[in-house]
């Protein structure tokens, strides 16, 4: 029941302002009735029909209405989702509901109107319609992936990757790799249990397509609709490399990734976008990706080309609060706040309106109206919590602590039991100098709060600041809840700030002892060694902690970390591999790589790891780096062009002397011996003395 509401909720006001959700929907309404599996047909208008749906809706249902079976289940549901297309909704389910009663077992019907259950917010429907299509026909991957996507509980995630790993290995008639829509979403579903990716998997994925484009932009946009918004972008993304993808999948994925403020993905998908001719949509949403990496000169830009498309853009809200935002960030303040009063003429009672009014009066020196503004939104905001953190922020960025701490009450009387919403009104009374309540307000946070420990650590790390040790620790000491060992690590951590190492130890060996397998006490104490430079025992202590949780990330972490300190190249280059294998990243692919190209027994592997780290971050020039570096140290001479390639690019934007080490030795590989030994010779001049490949640079040049 309650993802039924938050559904509703978002239905209401979150697809308001990404109305392009419900036009990506909308615009794939023909998925079910085209599936891959549907027979052709000998019927003239139902083949019309299905190949009008996405573009001409009102044409496909004229031509369905003419078909020469009308009660036929492919052509009830086919009438259904044009009605769709239309919006026509209503009229869209009695069709659907038809075709569920014509033929129970038509997969393709009950698929769209479990879509269509879970847009108006009964999520519980759609389910029952997906497990229902799912029992039609098991080969079909669509119905599945909705069930995964649309999953509420642990039980439901397990049972949803339980089926998907079963239909991959059983799925006759589907040779070849699975989509990639399969692997994102077996992969999302691992990581919300919690367990580990199946190795090779994010490669296996590179290798597929996307099999069902229309199908997939469904399930990202059920995904958008519950907030599943990392899964919505690994969706996009890779249909965004699909040929001929619609231009509203682009504009999503841009609108998710700056969501998620993944900066680089949305430059990339804007410019996908095209140019010609040129597009509102696209101009404001290049606007908005401007504005979000401070480019405010090239937004202004593409807003004023905006404008001159569509002289009506003043009357469009969302433009002028670009507009506004693009002003503000250039120094305009005046030409900002009367952009913003036209908006408020526009939206006279929105929050985020008179948030930004505020902050132009601010930033004129008008403080008082700033200030008096942000307490009236406040008091207008009480039947609207939400937008509590939001005001307040705003009246601490224009120095008013005191307003601030009023507005965090007014939401900790809505949200009483929110360890983070206690810590902001703390922090906004002690930038108040109201040190004490502060003190209060935690004090009662780590009896009642949901999450006690966030605010026991907050209200430790008060006292300690204001050198009251004594009063630290006895609060920790105080604390009676259940979640003992986060305390002792705490007091311990709190120990060492006071300066009393040994007893801070001491807790923490104690600790190991009481509670042997409680991992975050191992990782502790294991951590505590390697700051204090005892490696050998923050090796040993690593190394219990991933015999105690094998799957732990931040153990096999710590190991890679303390055997590289202590020079054990190939033990830490195995953890970072390790790493890697149960999380695609290329931070853990890079390690690995760099580490193997020095043991001369694994520069194969070293090549294949800095392969996999440049496929997912071709423009970091640490990875070209490796991966030239690992291509020189394979020495076969089809790779010579590349490597040289790689490691100007590397040394072009980082400029460090082991970057001119790579690059001289390559040149020097290649046979340009005049440029190689003028890099070595810079980067023996700037290394460290421990630097390990300086003795390499110097023989290279004695040579």
């Amino acid at each position: 029941m309650r993802r039924v509401a938050i559904l509703r909720r978002v239905e209401r006001s979150r697809l308001l302002r990404l109305s392009r959700s419900a036009a990506l929907l909308l615009s794939f309404c023909s998925w079910g009735c085209k599936s891959e599996k549907t027979q052709p047909t000998t019927d003239p208008h139902l083949a019309s029909g299905l190949r009008l749906l996405s573009t001409a809706p009102a044409a496909a249902l004229a031509e369905l209405r003419q078909a020469t079976k009308p009660d036929a289940a492919a052509n009830i549901c086919a009438q259904g989702l044009a009605l769709e297309g239309l919006g026509q909704r209503e009229q869209a389910v009695e069709r659907l509901e038809r075709c569920k009663a014509l033929e129970p077992s038509y997969a393709p019907g009950r698929t769209a109107l479990g879509r269509l259950r879970a847009y108006a917010g009964k999520l519980n429907d759609a389910r029952d319609e997906w497990e229902a299509a799912r029992a039609a026909d098991p080969t079909d991957l669509g119905p599945l992936l909705l069930l995964a996507t649309s999953a509420q509980d642990s039980e439901q995630l397990k049972a949803a990757l339980a089926a998907l790993r079963r239909w991959n290995t059983q799925r006759d008639g589907h040779p070849g790799v699975p989509p990639t829509e399969y692997w994102l979403t077996l992969t999302w579903l691992e990581r919300q249990i919690g367990e580990r990716p199946e190795a090779a998997r994010a490669r296996e994925a590179k290798t597929s397509t996307v099999a069902n484009p229309k199908a997939t932009t469904v399930q990202a946009a059920l995904a958008r609709l519950l907030d599943r918004d990392e899964l919505a972008l690994a969706l996009l993304h890779a249909l965004s490399k699909t040929k001929g993808i619609p231009v509203l999948v682009l504009r999503e994925l841009i609108d998710v990734a700056l969501e998620l403020k993944q900066f680089q993905l949305a430059r990339d998908a804007v410019v996908q976008l095209p140019v010609h001719p040129p597009d509102y949509e696209n101009l404001i949403l290049n606007a908005r990706v401007q504005l979000a990496t401070n480019n405010a000169v090239k937004a202004k830009s593409e807003l004023d080309a905006a404008k001159k498309l569509t002289p009506s853009a003043d009357e469009d809200p969302h433009f002028l609060s670009l507009v506004a935002s693009a002003q503000s960030q250039l120094g305009e303040h005046a030409a900002a706040l009367a952009t913003l009063q036209k908006l408020e003429e526009l939206r006279p009672g929105d929050v985020d309106v008179q948030i930004q009014l505020a902050s132009a009066q601010a930033a004129m020196a008008d403080r008082a109206s700033a200030t008096e503004r942000l307490r009236t939104a406040a008091q207008g905001a009480r039947t609207d919590p939400s937008a509590l953190p939001r005001i307040a922020s705003a009246q601490l960025a224009i120095g008013a602590p005191a307003d601030a701490a009023t507005t965090y009450e007014m939401l900790l009387a809505v949200r009483p039991t929110s360890a983070e919403t206690a810590i902001a009104l703390a922090d906004a009374l002690t930038a108040a100098g109201k040190t004490a309540q502060a003190v209060s307000v935690l004090e009662r946070a780590v009896r009642n709060a949901s999450d006690p420990i966030k605010a026991l650590n907050r209200l430790v790390k008060l006292h300690v600041e204001a050198r009251r040790g004594r009063d630290a620790l006895a609060a920790i000491d105080a604390y009676q809840g259940d979640r003992r060992v986060a305390a002792t690590i705490l007091k311990a951590q709190t120990l060492a700030q006071l300066g009393r190492a040994d007893e801070a130890q001491t807790v923490l060996v104690g600790l190991t002892t009481e509670s042997p397998q409680e991992l975050a006490a191992w990782l502790a104490l294991a951590h505590w060694y390697s700051k204090r430079k005892k490696l050998q025992l923050a090796r040993e202590t690593f190394a219990k902690s991933v015999a105690l949780d094998p799957n732990s990330k931040r153990a096999h972490q710590g190991l890679a970390e303390t055997h590289l300190a202590l020079h054990e190249t190939a033990q830490a280059a195995a953890q970072y591999e390790w790493l890697a294998n149960a999380e695609e990243n290329y931070l853990w692919l890079n390690n690995a790589a760099s580490l193997y190209a020095e043991v001369p027994a694994s520069v194969d592997r070293a090549v294949d790891l800095a392969q996999r780290a440049f496929e997912l971050a071709p423009e970091r020039p640490e990875v070209a780096d490796t991966l030239g570096w690992a291509l020189l140290r394979r020495g076969k001479a089809a790779d010579a062009d590349r490597c040289v390639a790689l490691l100007r690019k590397a040394h072009t934007a980082l400029r460090s002397a082991e970057t001119a080490f790579h690059y001289g030795s390559a040149l020097l590989h290649a046979g340009q011996v005049e440029q190689g030994k003028e890099l070595l010779r810079e980067a023996v001049k700037r290394a460290d003395a421990s630097a390990p490949w300086r003795p390499q640079a110097v023989a290279a040049l004695a040579q």
